[in-house]
Parts: structure tokens; C-alpha cells; sequence
């Protein structure tokens, strides 16, 4: 109390409190600290900080950008559908055959499920009604376009207009082949996309169709040019195996008259040596791919 008289008084008390020492240099650890902390705080963290959104900006374009591409995927994916075959719902589960046997087998079950009046011939309407109740997605809608399409505009309808058990199996085999190189096509796309060497394989496996074609096109010409039948298909093949009821004296007919014409086919063959040897040619080329 009585300090604090003197000091309000302005005694000798007043004289002897402490005072702050004031300290005109500096202190090194303090300088350490913040000058650590700056370093630490404004290079590395903020580094780090910019790196780790600057990964997050790139993974979300990432995403963003495989989205995109996935729904340009999809919708290619429906575009093909749209300029593809009629009855490619229909092929995909017929492409899963073990031989022409069983190939002709499957499309023989098919036509009788159409055949709904069992009169072996199919009208356009039964075609298109038969199709429909199919179950396979998406549904397959015919119409008179694609009819004329696969009858290649109706050259394989009788003088009825509609589709016999023979022909059908044509129409079916055609589409068929016609599905698979469509796939292959486009597996051909995917894969050149991907830089998978996949993409090769197919590219070679197709120019391999392209020259069966040229030897089927090629002969074909060559039959019609010496007034020769045209050879006989797939089916007529399997069929010659495998004669129906009733069939019988057909068969031999067109036999004997085959073999009349073997003289005549000698010089086809001799012409057709040019294309086998490039088709050889291929096989050699897709062995070294694979």
C-alpha cells in the first residue's frame, strides 16, 4: 500500500520498478523458425496442395472424358444396328453352330416354326409374323424393304412369291455370312482404336473372305459363260449328303448330269488356279501374323 502511495505520488518507489529491457538485435532461433516455417508453408505445402487438385482436376476430366466416350460407343453401337441386317437379333443365336450339319438342322427348325399352315412355302406375311414372335432383342420388324433385301429383290421366291425350304436356307446362310464380316468390320475398328494387334489378324482374315469371294464370283461367271448350272450351294451340298424323302431320283439326276459335265469344268479349273494361288498366298500371310 504503501509502494503504491509513493508511485501515485511520485515518491522514490516510482524509481525502482522494473522496466523492459529493450534488445536491439535479434534472436537467431526465432529467426530459423519462421523462416522454416515460410519455406515449409509456401513452396512445399502449397506444391502439394496444387498437386493433389491438380490430380483430381485430371482424374475428373478423365472420367468426364470416358464417359463421353462410352455413350459415343453406345451410340455407334445403335447406329450400326440401324444400318446392319434385318435379322441380326435372329443371327447372333444361330451363329453359335457346330457344323453345316447343325447350321442346316437349326435353320430347318426355324422355317417349320414359321411355316405356321405347313404347306412348305413362306409368304411374305408369315415371314414377318413369324419373326415377330421370336424371342430375341430387340424384336425384329420386318418390313417389305428388307423382305426384298434378303430375297435378293425376290429372286429367290418362287413364281408365288414366297420363300420354299431351299431357298430359305440360302437367304439364312447369305444374311449369316453377310453378319459375320459386318463383325468383323467393326471388331477391325475397335481394335485399331486400341492398337491391339488383333486388329491385323481380322484385317487379314478378311481380305482372305474377300478372295473366297473372288473365286466364288469368278467361277460363277465362268459357269454362266460356257452355259454350265451354276455350282451347287452350301445347302445343296449338305442336301446331296443328305437326301429328303422323295428326293432320290433328284439327286441322281443332277449327278449324272454333273458328271456329264466334268470335261467341261477342266478348263474352269484351270482358270481358277491364279485365284487359289492368292488365296494360298493369304493363308501364308495369316500363319507369320499369328
Amino acid at each position: 500500500n504503501s509502494t503504491s502511495r509513493e508511485i501515485e505520488g511520485g515518491g522514490e518507489g516510482a524509481c525502482q520498478l522494473p522496466t523492459a529491457e529493450i534488445n536491439s538485435g535479434y534472436d537467431a532461433t526465432v529467426l530459423f523458425f519462421f523462416s522454416s516455417f515460410v519455406i515449409i508453408a509456401t513452396i512445399i505445402l502449397v506444391n502439394i496442395v496444387v498437386a493433389v487438385l491438380l490430380d483430381e482436376f485430371i482424374c475428373s476430366v478423365q472420367r468426364d472424358k470416358d464417359k463421353l466416350e462410352e455413350q459415343k460407343r453406345q451410340l455407334s453401337k445403335k447406329t450400326y444396328y440401324k444400318i446392319s441386317g434385318a435379322l441380326d437379333p435372329l443371327l447372333t443365336s444361330l451363329a453359335h453352330f457346330n457344323s453345316t450339319q447343325d447350321l442346316s438342322a437349326r435353320i430347318g427348325t426355324l422355317y417349320r416354326y414359321l411355316d405356321v399352315d405347313c404347306n412348305h412355302r413362306l409368304s411374305f406375311t408369315e415371314f414377318r409374323e413369324g419373326l415377330k414372335k421370336l424371342k430375341v432383342t430387340p424384336r425384329i420388324k420386318l418390313t417389305k424393304e428388307d423382305y426384298d433385301l434378303i430375297t435378293d429383290h425376290r429372286a429367290l421366291l418362287n413364281i408365288r412369291g414366297e420363300v420354299t425350304r431351299e431357298n430359305f436356307e440360302v437367304i439364312i446362310r447369305r444374311q449369316l455370312k453377310l453378319f459375320v464380316q459386318r463383325h468383323i468390320a467393326d471388331s477391325m475398328v475397335e481394335a485399331i482404336q486400341q492398337s491391339s494387334q488383333v486388329g491385323t489378324v481380322l484385317f487379314a482374315l478378311k481380305l482372305l473372305m474377300m478372295v473366297v469371294d473372288d473365286i466364288k464370283t469368278h467361277q460363277d461367271f465362268m459357269m454362266k459363260k460356257l452355259g454350265l448350272p451354276p455350282p451347287p450351294s452350301n445347302y445343296e451340298g449338305v442336301a446331296a449328303r443328305h437326301p429328303m424323302k422323295g428326293d432320290t431320283g433328284s439327286v441322281s439326276g443332277a449327278a449324272g448330269s454333273r458328271s456329264a459335265d466334268d470335261g467341261k469344268l477342266e478348263g474352269i479349273n484351270e482358270r481358277l488356279e491364279v485365284l487359289e494361288k492368292r488365296s494360298a498366298s493369304m493363308d501364308h500371310k495369316l500363319d507369320r501374323i499369328l
